[in-house]
């Protein structure tokens, strides 16, 4: 070969506008400055080759001789199994013809193109490398070895795996979170709501809409549909110009709702080649992959969401295949998987596949399901033991109602979510919750193994929804196993009342009783002591629902009888916030503080704190109802930061109400705004509110007439700053945990002004048990374990006298009034041991 005339910065136009990506080229233009190879990775249609070509284009003056790009993409080499994959002549041949190399007989061209780039100062892009991953690999090792002055700029889906390559990972465009769509305003999505706050992937979506679609605009009231859009498409930027161009033949509401299998939707655009569709992209991926890492990319398509390498080696696992994670390991290096941080309170490996990338493993692994039904081969088992990991941990929090770990036992549920869902799918999906046939004409309804094992998935993660805030969501897949489970059987049985019971939290009182009398039914048929008592706690809900108390006393009180006998623990901690909340409705604010102490006493020596949490909230709208505001804000206080920690979002927002009216009623309007606005976005992030707001309702109203006399304009002012801050951070603020110097308050939360804080801080106007003697401490203790004070002179060999007398200097010690209030204090001081691991 001989020279022809040197590319001088040979990059293509740019036709389009480039959006965000500002981190990412920052930090690949500077890897070009002293790096001699970096590789830009990430799965099909994320935008590597755009990332670096404009990360070239800014480096260009540090390569006196130019910049060449070859791209590999046109060139189809052997497979991984022959030996001419690692051949380096194949990439030099498309290297030469960029460098525009004649081709001469008696020289290779792999020679040609490194005596040519021996003295020279030079950038080589190698674009699209993961089909010839190890002809480029060698490639490489030989310019980094013989040209010393070229730098090597490669994209491929995955890294070279050369010594001294610097991988430059890059993932999908950020997409505002869910958070932060549901708890914005309609306002805040006009013009104060700029393209960094949209994200990279909406701002993309609304460019290439413009430009597909002359004239077309993304108003405020579409932004939340774009946002939504976008997320479902995981910030993939070929996934989102595909759809943008759907805009040609689709009004924007039918483009979303269509997008559940967006393979099919997303099927053309002004690509070519591989890029052509998303499927083609994928389908590129997918040949890259040996047979055994395709077999492991569908049986890891089951998982919705994040998943760990713990949940991946239980799925995936298959005999004779060996150790999950050599697999795991080689697709996250084809940007099959991506790796991503463990959600909160996780400690997990966890790995991540982006929709288009499921969707057609799901496509796979149903295509060998089918098999199997017509051939006899082997069934695919993935999707069944997807269903049995998660009803195995759905029935564990369920039995763990009591146990101290229930908080982390929903934590986890909270993060596996997407996953139960597509559990749940898999068992029920096809089931019509309202006729119980299959969805669509023809279709097979469930297996029946599968079904059976769906009806009790949902039944177990009905206190999950009710924790959640998911009400909504639950009812439908419970109104789904109602239909698919055996007609009259306890298992529906079972559904019905956990519907109910989530029906009636929905205010859906009629519907909810409907569901109480059938599963009262179905348990009468069984002679079921437990169902029927569960029946009657639902039908009390409802009824206190529709204003009818003394029905639904009446409803509880064999609700109770039925528990007892039947031996319920859970169902009788349930009954009696119930009774509670009844007795309070009802006036009696000294009966329901009754209720909370047998509630505590049933809960003995646990340090579960769900629960102990559900009788603070109760314990302090009784004490508020009572005028006993100090004791009312530092028992709400314990409860808001369990509910929070815990993830319980109507327990959030109904404790940050509670606190709204304590600050409204001390004179702390401001404040009281603020808290409302935080609760309001809690609320607009769950269902709805919960049927028992009935008893937090003169508390909310009293709090919301007390801070609306701070003016409209200031009211709503303060609401909307509480509604838009982090939720951790209002938390924190609600609980006066927030550091700094004397006075100085972040802006957004309002503080003394003229107004004055609540009365009685959450953690300093009750005295904690170091302030007691020894004898104190002793009797406290077993007060907090649930013992009475006959109980508590047995066991020490006292008089009930001289516990009555310890009990009053323990009061008069701590500030408060009532073995209640005792229990509460301890309880909450020996919870936050464990928490800080002192326990």
């Amino acid at each position: 070969m001989h020279v022809g005339r040197p590319r001088q910065h040979a990059l293509p136009v740019e036709t389009t506008g480039f959006v965000g990506r500002e981190a990412e080229l920052a930090r690949l233009t500077a890897l070009l400055g002293h790096a001699r190879l970096v590789t830009v990775t990430g799965p099909g249609g994320v935008g590597k080759t755009r990332l670096a070509l404009r990360a070239a284009a800014r480096a260009a003056a540090r390569f006196a001789d130019g910049i060449c790009l070859a791209s590999l993409s046109g060139l189809s080499g052997p497979g991984p199994g022959d030996p001419e994959h690692g051949d380096p002549g194949l990439a030099a041949q498309v290297v030469a013809a960029a460098l525009g190399l004649q081709e001469l007989a008696e020289q290779p061209a792999l020679d040609a193109v490194l005596d040519h780039l021996r003295e020279r100062q030079l950038l080589l892009i190698l674009d699209t490398c993961e089909h010839l991953i190890d002809a480029c690999a060698l490639f490489a090792e030989l310019v980094i070895a013989q040209a010393p002055r070229v730098t090597l700029l490669a994209t491929s889906r995955e890294p070279l795996d050369v010594s001294g390559e610097n991988a430059c990972p890059l993932g999908p465009l950020p997409v505002p979170s869910a958070e932060i769509m549901e708890t914005a305003a309609p306002d805040d999505w006009g013009g104060g709501y700029g393209p960094d706050l949209r994200g990279s992937a909406v701002e993309l979506f609304i460019q290439r809409a413009a430009a597909a679609v002359p004239g077309y605009t993304v108003g405020a009231a579409e932004l939340p549909v774009v946002t939504g859009l976008c997320r479902r498409l995981d910030g993939m930027p070929l996934a989102i110009e595909l759809a943008a161009v759907r805009l040609r033949a689709l009004p924007l509401a039918e483009l979303a709702c269509r997008l559940d299998q967006p393979l099919a939707l997303l099927t053309s655009g002004h690509r070519g080649g591989r890029h052509r569709t998303l499927r083609d992209s994928i389908d590129w991926s997918h040949e890259l992959c040996t047979p055994d890492e395709q077999a492991m990319w569908a049986r890891l398509s089951v998982f919705a969401g994040p998943f760990t390498l713990r949940a991946a080696e239980e799925i995936g696992g298959e005999p004779g295949l060996g150790p999950v994670l050599p697999y795991v390991v080689r697709l996250v290096d084809k940007s099959v998987l991506t790796r991503v941080s463990p959600a909160a309170g996780g400690d997990q490996p966890t790995y991540l596949m982006l929709g288009g990338v499921r969707e057609f493993g799901a496509e796979r692994l149903a295509a060998a399901e089918a098999d199997h039904t017509r051939t006899g081969h082997a069934r695919p088992v993935a999707r069944d033991r997807l269903i049995a990991r998660y009803l195995a941990m759905a029935e564990r929090f369920r039995d763990r109602y009591l146990d101290d770990d229930l908080g982390g036992l929903l934590r986890e549920l909270q993060r596996e979510h997407d996953n139960v869902g597509a559990a749940l799918r898999y068992a029920l999906g096809d089931v019509d919750a309202g006729a119980g046939a299959a969805v669509g004409k023809g279709r097979p309804g469930p297996r029946p193994d599968r079904a059976a094992a769906g009806v009790a998935l949902a039944t177990a993660l009905s206190g999950y929804w009710l924790a959640c805030g998911l009400s909504g969501e639950g009812s439908e897949w419970l109104g789904r196993a109602v239909a698919a489970a055996d007609p009259g059987s306890v298992a529906q049985g079972a559904a019905l009342a956990a519907r109910g019971r989530l029906r009636a939290m929905r205010g859906e009182a009629g519907l909810a009783l409907d569901d109480a009398y059938r599963a009262r039914d179905i348990a009468a048929g069984h002679d079921d002591r437990t169902l029927a008592g569960q029946c009657h706690l639902v039908e009390s809900i409802a009824r206190c629902v529709q204003g009818d108390l003394a029905g639904a006393a009446a409803a509880a009180g064999t609700a109770r009888r039925l528990l007892t006998a039947a031996g319920d623990r859970c169902g009788l901690a349930d009954l009696d916030a119930q009774l509670g909340y009844l007795a309070l409705l009802s006036g009696d604010v000294d009966g329901a503080l009754g209720q909370v102490e047998d509630g505590l006493r049933r809960l003995g020596g646990s340090r579960e704190r769900w629960l102990h949490a559900r009788l603070y909230l109760l314990a302090s709208l009784a004490l508020h109802r009572g005028g006993r505001d100090i004791e009312a804000t530092w028992t709400v206080a314990r409860a808001l930061r369990v509910r929070h920690e815990t993830g319980d979002i109507p327990g959030t927002a109904f404790a940050l109400e509670v606190l709204a009216c304590l600050a409204a009623r001390s004179g702390a309007r401001q404040r009281a705004a603020w808290l409302l606005g935080g609760a309001d976005a809690l609320w607009r992030r769950a269902d709805g509110r919960h049927a028992a707001s009935t008893a937090f309702e003169p508390a909310r109203a009293a709090a919301a007439g007390a801070a609306a006399a701070l003016g409209d304009e200031r009211f709503a002012d303060l609401f909307a700053r509480g509604r838009s801050q982090p939720l951790g951070q209002l938390v924190a603020l609600a609980l006066n945990e927030t550091a700094g110097p004397a006075g100085a308050r972040p802006m957004d939360a309002p503080g003394p002004e003229t107004d004055t804080e609540p009365r009685g801080s959450a953690e300093t106007d009750i005295g904690l048990p170091s302030q007691l003697t020894a004898r104190e401490r002793e009797i406290a203790s077993l007060v907090a374990a649930g013992l009475s004070n006959k109980q508590i002179a047995e066991r020490l060999f006292i008089s009930r006298r001289t516990v009555d007398a310890h009990l009053e200097h323990i009061f008069g010690k701590l500030g408060i009034t009532s073995r209640v209030m005792l229990t509460i204090q301890l309880r909450g001081h020996y919870a936050g041991m464990a928490a800080n691991g002192n326990a």
